[in-house]
């Protein structure tokens, strides 16, 4: 028996039986506080940031100046600010010992973890270049002119660091913090779900934008100015199938880190995805077509065949798993 309504065998007294839920409701107890306490101080974080970046938007040309630049965004001002903060919150809760064990967020590397990680970048990989291709033979997105070979070691450098960094900041904190609180909480499944969604919306979020008519210097420009942040969220932008492929992308690595107790293939799948994107990005240029639906955007999953695709990939993924690994024992997945 689990938390949150998951079941598994258990062979034992009744007296054992009774002390494992108590102990796993416990868990789920404290893990719905943390997850409280860390929406609570996020959302506290926002209002924080909106009102700092108002009084400090007073010295932007000071701001961008030291960072060199010629000029700074209200909302990229705002971001810093908020993701500061984010951070500051973490690490509290970090010194209070209140980050999950490292077993409930997958932080395992078993013998033949390069391998996971490799086999997962090559997945990811394979996932995308049929659309870059395609978008390059249909001259939806022709290659950029004058990239020399030093551009393309440049890219290809830079894509495999970006995509080294991004895979294991956002898998141990979207898969494994964040998913190890939500599994304990409400089980398995919500967990999954939740933890989905809890991926996919800020990758929607944008920075403020000032409404028309303001400078950003008045005390509430950045209050007046939070609804911008949902811009991406309104039908016009049509960003729905967007969204959805970034939903069952975290459907897809949450159901991996479950299934096997683990990030490391997870990792290696973001990894390939974040390098094919960069790689399309730069290696290519837009131009307007009506099939953007299909194909997508320079992000390639944003359209329907990228949903497809995702889906075949995650069939593979599995038989993979299934057929060649062996998972992590689950009696920990719901630690705290």
């Amino acid at each position: 028996m689990a938390n949150g309504g998951d079941s598994m065998r258990f062979n034992g007294t009744d007296h054992e039986r009774g002390r494992l839920v108590t102990e796993l409701r416990q868990r789920g107890s404290e893990a719905g506080k943390r997850l409280g306490f860390f929406a609570g101080w996020a959302l506290v974080g926002v209002l924080v940031s909106a009102l700092l970046t108002s009084f400090l938007y007073r010295w932007e040309g000071s701001i961008a100046a030291a960072i060199a630049r010629d000029s700074i965004k209200f909302g990229r001002l705002f971001d810093r600010i908020f993701m500061v903060w984010l951070a500051g919150v973490l690490f509290y809760m970090l010194r209070r010992g209140w980050h999950p064990s490292k077993a409930s967020i997958g932080w395992r590397f078993p013998k033949g973890w390069r391998r996971e990680i490799a086999v997962g970048f090559g997945i990811g990989l394979l996932t995308l270049i049929p659309i870059w291709v395609l978008q390059l033979a249909m001259g939806w997105r022709p290659m950029t002119p004058g990239l020399r070979p030093a551009d393309f070691a440049v890219i290809v450098g830079g894509g495999l660091v970006s995509g080294g960094v991004i895979a294991l900041l956002e898998e141990y904190f979207f898969r494994g913090v964040m998913q190890g609180w939500l599994t304990a909480w409400k089980g398995k499944l919500v967990g999954i779900a939740l933890g989905a969604l809890t991926y996919m919306i800020p990758h929607y979020l944008r920075g403020p934008e000032l409404p028309e008519g303001m400078s950003g210097t008045e005390w509430y420009a950045g209050l007046a100015a939070l609804p911008s942040c949902f811009r991406y969220f309104h039908p016009e932008r049509g960003m729905y199938l967007a969204m959805l492929s970034l939903f069952l992308l975290g459907l897809f690595l949450g159901s991996l880190r479950h299934r096997l107790g683990r990030l490391t293939l997870g990792m290696g799948l973001h990894a390939g995805w974040v390098f094919m994107i960069r790689w399309i990005g730069e290696t290519t240029e837009r131009t307007p077509h009506k099939w953007v639906w299909l194909v997508g955007s320079k992000h390639a999953i944003d359209g329907l065949i990228g949903i497809v695709l995702i889906l075949g990939a995650w069939g593979l993924v599995w038989w993979y798993m299934v057929k060649c690994l062996v998972p992590e024992s689950d009696s920990e997945h719901n630690s705290v």
